[in-house]
């Protein structure tokens, strides 16, 4: 399945890390496409391009929401429209 993964570079040593990876539940496969989006509160959100499929999880990878059934829609990515979202209350930057 199509996964999101997340590294920590370190451009001294020229070492990556890994700091996050997710697999959806789903066994979804994107073939092509598809975005992931980091957030400064931890979360992330997945597309699963062909599969019609977004996700967002929380740092240890526990679905926060999800859109399904939009099989046979290609979604290649998701934006945050920040101007929809008052300040301190449902702020996804936070």
């Amino acid at each position: 399945p199509s996964r999101l993964v997340r590294y920590l570079l370190n451009q001294q040593t020229r070492q990556a890390t890994l700091v996050m990876s997710y697999t959806d539940p789903a066994n979804t496969f994107a073939t092509v496409g598809g975005s992931t989006q980091y957030y400064t509160n931890g979360h992330s959100v997945v597309t699963f391009g062909p599969a019609g499929r977004v996700v967002e999880v929380d740092p240890a990878g526990n679905l926060a929401w999800e859109i399904t059934g939009v099989s046979g829609i290609y979604v290649f990515r998701v934006q945050r429209i920040q101007s929809l979202y008052f300040p301190g209350r449902n702020d996804p930057t936070r």
